[in-house]
């Protein structure tokens, strides 16, 4: 069948396609000639044709008509010059360069370049093209296939932009990275890594015959290899990711500290094939660090140094204060003095009290600061020790002229975990403030109330001359008194801050709200808890249920004498007393009252509970214990002290006992260093001649304990 009039030359290659299905063509034939009408259907994709002898080009596809053109106006190219149009100018140069170098040597053509649309705009390119020639190996024709690049050149951007920006970030970071691959064994170095230890190039670091990571592994400082190794193993082995610190020797032979942090890559038999990562020199902050920690522990020698100054200092100044207020107070009941000079004696006693105050003040904070203060945080009574406060408080209230209130409503007979002599320290100095810093005829409130199901809320609010907003965020600043120094007013300038540490130590927070001219109130947070006595006997100790007994055989009834002032200790002691026969309880809330019925009643033992504010524990063992009557009576300590202190007296008391047949401790533990395990400070106090306690319970004490101590000291134990 013959071509059809008209239909060579610049005719289609659709209608050539359509007219080549007429040809007497095989099966497989047929079937290439359909594959290759798909392939020119495909958008995106074009062919094309240039006859280098008469110098037509031809191109067919859906690619000219993505880029607008008809399949008539590509027909309508003449020549093949018409075809350098549709390039970007910059590109037409490189282009042509490509084509001749395929004529002469026969290389490939196989370039980019921005092709025109018809809309005015330029799209990337891709085309790829071969050529055909005569026996004289002169071109014929040159065929290729051309596609649209558009989306692979914004990839291709995309990544350069991330490769350059990952560059920038790397020549600014301090980080070096490496790779290990376990296919060749080798480790590849970024320059940084070299940079770290002095080496401008891998030459350097290895030397002849040597692998890279065996260089490397030989500069690591001999105190860290072998913990180098136990962490690459467990990268390898455990995937654990690999973050690690050690010392690399430099170039110059001189340690520096790197850090090492990397990742391992495995494959389906779970064998590790790649560890990428990054190194960082980190010498600075080692040193950085080694300062600071020197610092610290100078700061903490000097800290201690400035406790135990203050301390002494402390006693030191108590003695002469002691007969100075003591002669002023004398001085105003003499008849003798006029009137201006009761005066001015009733000012030097004014001032001796606040330097007192202030040593006081002074002294708690520097205990708080150095971490030598001990609280003994346990279920308290809050309305309790709100109505102490008030009672304490009154004497003050009058004398300003204030009105001093309580609000505790449902939150009567509940407890809050703090220690006790502490939160009534701080609530003490709330109301002295509200009070001092107060006008004529005003008022302080105190209100207890839920803040949530797990916190108590402990308000001190009044209508005193309140805080400007300017002053608020200096209000826990310690010697800062806002400017009241200029007045009248007395005060140290370190009871807010006292009271702000105290609360966070008891695990509570403090919040305040003023407005100046209007008043101001301090709101104390604390968790709610409940009594010991009335908890969960599982959760005090192994304690016996009602219907089991303990006994102790013992020839007659023994008494106990317990001498504590908290009530729910007090409480819980007698629950726990109820469960044994033939012992009585009795009780002391105040140490001097413990002297007076332990010579009333003689008891069998005591316990001596040592947070008892106001009294030392010594003193008082050395009171019972110069007196023949009670010299022998057994004292027990009950004490939240565990410091090592402790330990080491009793661990002596032990050598000592073992060798003179005396009882020994059994359930003791320590005191902080430096005080008593009553937390009273007293560095003349003899430890080794002074009598010692027949042993220690730390608060809070396990039942069994108590159990164990009366047995070894009563008879032996049976249950029923």
């Amino acid at each position: 069948m013959a071509i059809p009039e008209g239909q060579t030359g610049r005719e289609s290659l659709i209608k050539k396609i359509e007219w080549l299905q007429h040809l007497q063509l095989t099966n497989e034939q047929i079937e290439l000639v359909k594959q290759y009408r798909c392939l020119v259907d495909i958008h995106g994709f074009g062919f094309w044709e240039w006859n280098y002898t008469n110098q037509t080009f031809h191109c067919h596809g859906q690619l000219c008509l993505d880029a607008g053109y008809s399949q008539e106006e590509m027909d309508a190219i003449e020549h093949a010059t018409e075809i350098r149009g549709l390039f970007y100018p910059d590109d037409l140069d490189r282009a042509l360069a490509i084509v001749r170098q395929h004529v002469y040597h026969n290389s490939p053509i196989h370039f980019s370049f921005r092709m025109l649309k018809k809309c005015g705009e330029y799209m990337w390119v891709t085309t790829m093209a071969t050529s055909l020639r005569d026996e004289n190996n002169r071109i014929t024709n040159i065929v290729g296939v051309i596609f649209d690049a558009s989306q692979l050149r914004v990839t291709r951007e995309a990544l350069r932009t991330a490769e350059l920006r990952l560059q920038r970030i790397m020549n600014a970071s301090n980080d070096g990275i490496w790779e290990w691959s376990a296919k060749d064994k080798k480790v590849e170095f970024s320059d940084r890594v070299l940079h770290h230890l002095g080496f401008k190039s891998i030459e350097q670091l290895v030397k002849p015959g040597e692998s890279t990571i065996t260089a490397w592994m030989r500069r690591i400082h001999p105190e860290d290899l072998k913990a180098f190794k136990v962490e690459v193993k467990d990268c390898l082995t455990h995937r654990k990711a690999l973050d690690f610190d050690y010392r690399i020797a430099d170039r110059d032979g001189i340690y520096r500290w790197v850090r090492t942090r990397a990742h391992a890559k495995f494959n389906q038999k779970s064998q590790p094939v790649l560890i990428s990562g990054t190194n960082i020199d980190i010498t600075e902050i080692k040193l950085a660090q080694e300062r600071l920690e020197n610092a610290r522990d100078q700061a903490e020698k000097a800290n201690l140094s400035k406790s135990k100054f203050l301390s002494g200092m402390s006693q030191q100044l108590r003695t002469p204060m002691n007969a100075i207020l003591g002669y002023a107070q004398l001085f105003e009941y003499d008849d003798n003095l006029t009137d201006d000079q009761r005066n001015n004696m009733h000012e030097v006693r004014k001032a001796g009290e606040h330097l007192i105050q202030l040593i006081d003040d002074v002294l708690d904070l520097s205990k708080i600061e150095s971490g030598n203060i001990t609280l003994a945080n346990e279920p308290i009574l809050v309305s309790e020790i709100v109505k102490d406060c008030i009672t304490l408080s009154h004497p003050q209230a009058n004398k300003y002229n204030v009105t001093l209130t309580a609000e505790t409503g449902d939150t009567e007979p509940l407890f809050a975990e703090c220690d006790r002599v502490r939160l009534k320290q701080v609530l003490l100095n709330l109301i002295s403030n509200g009070i001092k810093y107060n006008r004529p005829s005003g008022w302080v409130n105190i209100n207890v109330f839920f803040h949530n199901e797990d916190e108590i809320c402990i308000s001190v609010e009044d209508n005193g001359f309140g805080i400007s907003e300017d002053k608020k965020d200096k209000l826990f600043q310690p010697f800062n008194r806002l400017g009241a120094e200029k007045t009248a007013i007395e005060g140290s300038g370190v009871g807010l801050v006292i009271t702000k540490r105290l609360i966070e130590m008891m695990g509570g927070d403090i919040s305040f709200y003023s407005q100046e001219g209007v008043g101001s109130c301090f709101e104390i947070y604390l968790k709610r808890c409940d009594d010991w006595a009335e908890s969960d006997p599982s959760s005090l100790g192994k304690i016996m249920p009602e219907e089991r007994k303990i006994h102790l055989s013992v020839s007659s009834p023994k008494t106990v004498l317990y001498i504590e002032d908290n009530p729910a200790n007090i409480r819980l002691m007698e629950k726990l007393f109820r469960h044994v026969n033939n012992i009585e309880l009795e009780i002391a809330q105040e140490p001097l009252l413990g002297v007076y019925k332990t010579r009333l009643i003689l008891p069998d033992l005591i316990l001596l509970d040592l947070e008892i504010p106001g009294f030392n524990g010594h003193e008082l063992l050395e009171i019972l214990s110069n007196d023949p009557s009670t010299a022998d009576i057994p004292v027990v300590a009950l004490s939240t002290n565990k410091s090592a202190e402790l330990n080491n007296r009793l661990n002596a008391n032990k050598e000592n006992n073992a060798a003179t047949g005396s009882p020994s401790d059994t359930q003791g533990q320590g005191s902080p260093s430096g005080s008593h395990p009553d937390g009273s400070d007293n560095e003349f106090l003899d430890i080794n001649n002074a009598p010692q306690f027949y042993s220690y319970l730390v608060k809070p004490w396990n039942i069994e304990q108590i159990i164990g101590l009366l047995e070894n000291l009563f008879g032996e134990k049976t249950v029923q």
